[in-house]
């Protein structure tokens, strides 16, 4: 549009683009690069289930396919799901590289992320052949997404767990998920296996004897039980080994200690 409003016929044919992927498109989101080239990503579908598929296109400042990107302008990735996949936001990394994100419905709705090259191919260095899909147990979808300055990738979205809807936030490292809780020191202790199947190790370092206390807690941060209640230890390193609940499903946990001045919360998953 011009700003007044008007269409601007320099662009596209008489200020419009259409672009054909054979199919029924939705969810489109727009990146707009430096030089004035844009790049419109979305999902594309063929009115039968199970074949959506994340599409982008780049185009040039005037309106015409960039031709150097992808196949003729153009780039597809499967969702490489049972059922169905949106992407619902995309973002334009520091790099050039480009995110999408939204929702692979599988057993249950879960996360997933794509990472794209400028050229327009999947980054497989990233996660797995340039995807990552999370599952909590529960069904989740992103609904946006930021990068931060150190490259790590923070996904935006909600939980629903069968009878209420959570917000919900993951931020991944270059590889995958960021084994890294969010803002706490954990310099002093940690937990391993990580990813466990029934028991951890709680693993720390204290300069004087004293109590520890440890809550597990769900992915939204609830305390599910507490596994270690005002427990002395004395100083030096100490390691316990904490059986975990049997009911507990496939996903992201917590562990919140407490050494009677600070908290610090570790990452677990099983």
């Amino acid at each position: 549009m011009n700003s007044d409003g008007s269409l601007d016929t320099s662009f596209g044919v008489n200020g419009r683009i259409i672009t054909d992927f054979g199919g029924d498109v939705n969810d489109a989101t727009i990146q707009i690069l430096t030089d004035g080239k844009f790049i419109v990503s979305g999902t594309t579908y063929f009115n039968v289930d199970n074949n959506e598929k994340v599409v982008i296109a780049k185009y040039t400042n005037n309106g015409i396919l960039d031709t150097s990107y992808g196949i003729g302008g153009v780039t597809t990735a499967d969702f490489n799901v049972n059922q169905e996949g949106f992407a619902s936001t995309s973002e334009l990394q520091n790099d050039g590289k480009l995110i999408v994100a939204g929702i692979a419905l599988n057993t249950t709705a879960d996360f997933v992320l794509f990472r794209f090259m400028t050229n327009g191919s999947l980054d497989t260095s990233f996660g797995i052949n340039g995807r990552q899909m999370i599952d909590f147990g529960d069904d989740e979808g992103a609904t946006a997404s930021i990068t931060q300055a150190d490259g790590r990738i923070i996904l935006g979205g909600v939980t629903y767990n069968g009878s209420t809807t959570d917000f919900t936030l993951l931020r991944f490292n270059e590889a995958g998920l960021d084994s890294e809780e969010f803002a706490t020191d954990k310099s002093t202790f940690s937990a391993y296996p990580n990813p466990f199947t029934n028991k951890i190790n709680l693993s720390f370092n204290l300069d004087i004897s004293g109590t520890i206390s440890a809550d597990l807690l769900d992915c939204n941060g609830r305390k599910i039980q507490n596994i270690i209640q005002d427990q002395l230890f004395p100083f030096g390193k100490n390691t316990i080994e904490i059986q975990m609940p049997e009911s507990l499903a496939n996903g992201i946990y917590f562990v919140s200690v407490f050494n009677g001045t600070t908290n610090t919360t570790l990452k677990i998953i099983k």
